[in-house]
């Protein structure tokens, strides 16, 4: 490395590590310091830009319709979201050290959004005794006996309640879960609400994280299966296409495996994303399929 260009790989790094303003879709978000979107969207293009294509399908069939954020971080998804489509958008984040900036580039967006300043708990059942982890630009909720003791509980809600509580903005069509760990957790606990309506579900597929398992992650695709979700298309942790196909516990065997095996071995993928549909929606399926096998990579 000549010493040119180890001065601008210094200058790089520390913009790195300052606040700072980056452009998703049609807005200019604030970023906090650490944040890895910008330099991962920089070199994988597809990286966390698959959501609004499917949320652009969804609002196509369901005009207006509200997405639910489940782990909005600081709002770039909400941002992607709003560029492509009108309808509410229901932004659930606990961890304080992303609020002022999730809160902040919320008013940039036109439209209708919430921001709920709490963290999903898997259950009703479940006691508030939760801490949270923070690192690189992403957060997860561990039980306060397996991360710091005696640190206070920050504030928790469930899926059932955030959904009844924002009742009035509309009907949720489209869910999108990154917890870094609890999303399995929280599928399981939220079954019955969502089979009531059974929005499309976008969500992280990673059994090697935080308090996730193989159990748990085979045991929500067979809860989803139960409720009515038939079709199912998986992108890879860089965002992209990997196949259309039917939603099976043969399908998440697998997955758990190729995950389990890449982190362990080295290289591969390290975790999935999983768009979940119902038989209702297998029409969004279809198109979803469909523009991914003739488009290289997202706009």
């Amino acid at each position: 490395m000549t010493i040119s260009s180890l001065f601008t790989f210094i200058r790089w790094r520390a913009a790195r590590c300052r606040r700072r303003t980056y452009v998703v879709g049609n807005y200019k978000i604030e970023l906090p310091p650490g944040h890895m979107l910008d330099e991962h969207q920089e070199a994988f293009l597809n990286y966390d830009r698959k959501l609004p294509i499917v949320a652009t399908l969804v609002d196509a069939k369901y005009p207006h319709s509200v997405t639910l954020d489940i782990g909005a971080n600081v709002g770039d998804s909400a941002a992607a979201i709003r560029t492509v489509v009108a309808g509410p958008i229901l932004c659930v984040e606990g961890n304080a050290a992303f609020l002022p900036y999730l809160r902040a580039n919320l008013l940039r967006l036109s439209g209708t959004n919430r921001v709920i300043p709490k963290f999903i708990r898997p259950s009703e059942k479940d006691a508030d005794s939760f801490a949270v982890s923070t690192a690189r630009g992403t957060a997860h909720l561990l039980h306060n006996s397996a991360f710091v003791p005696n640190q206070g509980s920050p504030q928790t809600t469930t899926v059932s309640e955030v959904m009844g509580s924002n009742a009035d903005v509309g009907e949720v069509k489209l869910i999108k879960i990154d917890t870094d760990g609890l999303d399995f957790a929280i599928l399981l606990g939220a079954l019955d609400i969502l089979s009531r309506s059974l929005p499309v579900l976008y969500f992280e597929f990673d059994p090697t994280i935080g308090s996730s398992s193989a159990d748990a992650a085979i045991g929500a695709v067979e809860g989803l299966i139960d409720i009515g979700y038939r079709k199912v298309v998986v992108y890879d942790n860089y965002g992209n296409y990997l196949i259309g196909t039917t939603l099976s516990a043969e399908l998440a065997h697998d997955l758990v495996t190729s995950v389990t095996q890449c982190n362990e071995a080295g290289g591969g993928t390290k975790y999935y994303d999983l768009c979940c549909f119902s038989a209702s929606d297998n029409d969004i399926f279809q198109s979803l399929v469909e523009r991914e096998r003739v488009t290289n990579s997202a706009p």
